[in-house]
């Protein structure tokens, strides 16, 4: 595997280790009494049965006796090699990933050994047992048995089935699985209705969660970037516009030196936000001043000790659904893709991070910008959100018809895409055209346009400014074919993406693409906004 060799200045390099030798164990016990020295391992030694480790987010415990104990007999009887020996091996490899890892992927790894070993009192084919795993417990552990200096044949197949082993999908690029759409719109409209009316206290204990919906929901953010938010995140210039500064972690998804703190580990980035959300900001600390400041100096702080976590953020999401929630929706469980106009689903941390990518897509921004504002290891993965576009249009449009009938007046805070274009329209053949152009003085351009698309001069049918006007040609059929023809874009444009990546066209081409789709999305609203107002059965 490939090891990091950092010197003072925190440049570094790798080598490629094989086997482990008495280099590889001097290495790993000098890396140990730095990482003390920082700070990263706390109060343990090397020879230690558990190792204590911080990254000042966390902390975490690796337990090398739950190893060392339970699973003697198999690494001495099967695999023929000396409990203490195969720890040590298990501890030098933990020294191997730190810097290279981040600390709860070491913590999972020591599980996966332990699912191996366990796997293996039962029944003495290692490829049985680990073809039951997954990417998530055999990554971790792929490279360590390649260390161990053995005859042994069980070993020796595990570490066959290893050089062998192709992962099915790198856990990072796992795409998210979302609720309904329509219930981040409802959540949205709980939240607000929920803040105009709460107290003081009230507004206090949910303020990390108002944050949370506020600012994450636009600016693509982890919930443990949000929680790592400064306590002096908020300035005002002299034009009284606000400034929020928040942290992104620049090494997910890179290859950079993990330091295990908080101030190498992430960088600081300003942006401006609406006045609202600043005073609100403002109130908070100022209203929280007599709570136990944290060591990290952190936005949020708890009532009752001198840390606020990630796990608290989850709790405060989760308790809402319980208390507040269910004052405004059924809540329901996730599982289907349409929920009645009274039933809200539950929604986790990191959905709003895939939320506001989708917005960021839909105001035209290309996957380039998309990756450096997510912080995602190259333009693919933020590929992935093009997915669930269609959707979101649909619930955009439902929800907004749905308020309107309620004659409500929360808006929901996911930009909302309108009409490009007005309702000056030239009669045509079976219909109207509502081309700007066109309706103006005949002119083509917004034609050719949309023959550019891939479609044919003249076919008007499935232009973006047709409206039929053809008592047989019902305006779902035309919603189907515009959904359909959306649907396509995206994919086309996922392969532009890897063209561009593979320099076979500029990045303005897929620019230009972005724009098409844009406009399509435009046409495909405008539909739902018509077969909301009209009733998807009734003809035009």
């Amino acid at each position: 595997m490939r090891v990091l060799q950092q010197n003072a200045e925190r440049y570094y390099t790798y080598t490629m280790v094989r086997t482990l030798d008495e280099v590889l164990v001097e290495d790993a016990k000098q890396n140990f009494a730095r990482y003390k020295q920082e700070g990263v391992l706390i109060g343990c030694a090397f020879e230690d049965d558990a190792w204590k480790l911080t990254d000042e987010v966390d902390s975490y415990r690796l337990d090398f006796s739950k190893i060392q104990g339970p699973y003697r007999f198999v690494i001495e009887n099967k695999l023929e090699l000396s409990a203490e020996d195969f720890v040590f091996a298990v501890k030098v490899y933990c020294m191997m990933l730190l810097g290279m890892r981040d600390l709860d992927y070491i913590r999972v790894m020591l599980i996966s050994l332990r699912k191996v070993l366990r796997g293996l009192t039962m029944q003495d084919r290692p490829e049985a047992v680990l073809g039951t795993l997954r990417d998530a417990y055999l990554l971790p552990q792929r490279e360590f048995w390649s260390l161990l200096q053995t005859e042994n044949e069980i070993v020796c197949r595990i570490q066959q089935w290893m050089e062998r082993y192709k992962p099915k999908a790198e856990i990072a690029q796992q795409q998210r699985e979302l609720s309904p759409m329509t219930s981040y719109f409802r959540f949205s409209e709980v939240m607000e209705r929920f803040w105009t009316h709460a107290g003081k206290q009230d507004k206090l204990d949910y303020f990390p969660l108002w944050f949370w919906w506020h600012i994450s929901i636009v600016l693509p953010m982890r919930p443990t970037e949000v929680v790592l938010t400064p306590r002096d995140c908020i300035q005002r210039n002299e034009n009284g516009t606000f400034q929020l500064t928040i942290r992104k972690d620049k090494l997910k998804g890179g290859q950079e030196l993990h330091g295990y703190q908080i101030d190498t580990d992430y960088e600081r980035h300003t942006y401006t936000i609406p006045p609202e959300i600043g005073q609100g900001i403002v109130w908070y600390i100022q209203n929280t001043e007599s709570y136990a400041e944290n060591q990290n100096h952190l936005l949020f702080r708890h009532p009752k000790r001198d840390s606020y976590k990630y796990d608290d953020l989850h709790k405060l999401l989760r308790r809402f659904y319980e208390v507040v929630v269910p004052n405004y929706f059924d809540v329901v469980e996730a599982g289907k893709n349409e929920i009645a106009d009274n039933e809200i689903c539950r929604i986790q941390l990191g959905d709003t991070r895939h939320i506001a990518m989708i917005s960021l897509i839909l105001q035209g921004s290309n996957p380039t910008v998309c990756r450096d504002l997510a912080g995602h290891r190259n333009v693919d993965i933020s590929a992935h959100y093009y997915s669930n576009i269609s959707e979101l249009v649909d619930s955009v449009t439902y929800e907004l018809a749905r308020k309107k009938k309620g004659k409500q007046k929360v808006e929901a805070h996911i930009p909302q895409v309108r009409p490009l274009y007005g309702m000056q329209y030239a009669e045509i053949a079976g219909g109207r055209c509502y081309s700007p152009a066109f309706s103006k003085d005949g002119s083509v351009d917004d034609c050719i346009a949309s023959w550019a698309d891939g479609r044919q001069m003249g076919d008007c049918v499935n232009c973006r400014y047709f409206r039929s006007t053809d008592r047989s040609f019902t305006l779902i059929d035309l919603k189907q074919e515009h959904k359909e023809a959306l649907d396509e874009q995206f994919q086309y444009i996922q392969k532009m993406i890897q063209w561009v990546r593979g320099n076979r066209i500029p990045l303005e081409v897929l620019d230009r693409e972005m724009q098409k789709l844009n406009g399509q999305i435009t046409a495909y609203t405008q539909l739902l906004e018509q077969e909301e107002q009209n009733g998807t059965q009734e003809e035009i």
